[in-house]
């Protein structure tokens, strides 16, 4: 504790560490304060949707009674003008990663039509795996960030003493050499996770649905995320001779640890389970839609026909459902495989999580928003599930020209989904990577420790 105490002096009375510390606490306490403030505007929006949808679906209930509209177009009409929405949850941890509800659709409209592509999200065609990186959510400043500081908090530990002479000095005060560099390097992890502490806390107070649970599953997350930076610190301070040595191999391990190797481990997870190509798709989806127009009118009849039900003389919009069917059950699969394959580079990519600890932080900020691989692949079933659901009540009255009660309209509310496979037995499986390859980093520091005596200067 004593050598605790000195190296803390130490590294507070150094003006430098003191102006890193500052600037760091400012970049994460804004970064903080603006995710706080997107969180707490996206629920409000969705809480906003959800009473104008509630208005919606009260005025057209209240309007379930004999009227002279045509009775066969009602059940379609309202199909149209309400049909139920299934959401994603908003995870209680959405500070910490939301960019991916923005590239994700999480707030879904079913009904008869297809959602596939008359509802699909407007946009050019591209690859959403991913697509958190690209954004400033404070996780991702956090991965980014909280490395390269540690490293300019630390690159002139031991060499520097040894350049100014005083290395033999300060070793003097400790048995083992070691310990004065694991102390240094310790009050320099506990202090950027204390300032990110109190980042995330600022962040979940400002957002209305923050809970202190988040904070206490993220910061053990962060701790070992720099925990294993400190000790590749530890590895590259051994290994070299001078500070100015030091920082450009720090420098080259930041960017290779954050860039290169989850870049080649993202390609390598793309190969092994490719994503379908977007344009081919939607060529086949086109196709698709062309051949169901051009048998309209045997899938009109095939559809009364499997019903048991005579043919009868029909028009719009009863004409156009059974068109509609059979293009859905095609369009389908094809949408699944991209959400399929989405989760299966993830789940690829989750094996290597003790090379990647900063994925694997990210993908610990995603499972907190309530929005990472398997929330979205099992959120994206429950659409599906409620698709036929709603569909069974209002096809069979579309095709028999039949009213909707005001009990069945409201039989089948939106409803929101939430996520089952986010808990802490989940989460373990991010954390654990994380310490697995921050004690594997020590172990190497731990049998690099000689060289830290002044003999082999």
């Amino acid at each position: 504790m004593r050598l605790i105490s000195s190296e803390w002096r130490r590294f507070r009375h150094d003006r430098t560490n003191m102006i890193i510390a500052l600037v760091t606490a400012a970049i994460l306490l804004l970064s903080g304060i603006l995710a706080g403030f997107d969180a707490k505007e996206r629920r409000a929006e969705a809480s906003y949707q959800d009473s104008v949808r509630a208005s919606v679906v009260e005025r057209l209930a209240g309007s379930l009674t004999p009227d002279d509209k045509p009775i066969k177009a009602q059940p379609f009409n309202i199909n149209r003008l309400a049909g139920a929405n299934v959401k994603l949850a908003l995870g209680h941890g959405l500070v910490l990663g939301s960019s991916r509800f923005d590239a994700l659709t999480s707030d879904t409209r079913v009904g008869i039509e297809s959602r596939h592509v008359d509802g699909r999200r407007d946009g050019g065609l591209s690859n959403p795996y991913l697509a958190s990186l690209g954004a400033l959510d404070h996780g991702v400043v956090v991965t980014v960030l909280l490395p390269l500081v540690l490293f300019a908090l630390s690159f002139g530990l031991v060499n520097e003493d040894r350049e100014q002479g005083i290395w033999r000095f300060v070793v003097s005060q400790a048995d083992n050499e070691w310990r004065i560099l694991a102390a240094a390097l310790f009050i320099r992890i506990v202090a950027l996770t204390a300032i990110e502490a109190a980042a995330a806390a600022l962040a979940l107070s400002i957002d209305s649905a923050g809970r202190l649970s988040v904070l206490i599953s993220w910061l053990p997350d962060v701790f070992g995320y720099a925990l294993f930076w400190g000790a590749l610190a530890a590895v590259l301070i051994l290994l070299t001779r001078s500070s100015s040595a030091t920082m450009v191999a720090m420098l080259g391990a930041w960017i290779i640890g954050i860039f290169v190797i989850p870049t080649m481990v993202g390609e390598l997870a793309k190969s092994e389970n490719p994503m379908p190509s977007r344009l081919a798709t939607l060529v086949e989806m086109r196709g698709i839609q062309q051949d169901a127009e051009d048998h309209a009118e045997e899938l009109l009849s095939q559809w009364y026909k499997e019903h048991s039900l005579p043919e009868p003389i029909t028009e719009w919009p009863v004409s156009t459902v059974p068109r509609y069917l059979s293009q859905d059950n095609q369009y389908r699969p094809l949408a699944y495989r991209f959400d399929v394959a989405r989760t299966n580079q993830w789940n690829w990519m989750s094996n290597w999580y003790w090379l990647l600890p900063n994925i694997a932080l990210l993908g610990k900020a995603e499972s907190l928003a309530g929005i990472s691989a398997n929330d979205y692949q099992g959120y994206v079933s429950r659409v599906n599930q409620y698709e036929d659901t709603w569909r069974a009540m209002f096809v069979p009255k579309i095709m028999r020209f039949e009213t909707v009660t005001r009990k069945e309209f409201l039989s089948l509310p939106s409803l929101t989904y939430a996520p089952e496979n986010s808990g802490t037995n989940t989460r373990l499986v991010i954390t654990i990577p994380v310490y697995t390859s921050a004690l594997l980093m020590l172990a190497i520091a731990f049998l690099l420790r000689r060289r830290l005596s002044p003999a082999t200067d």
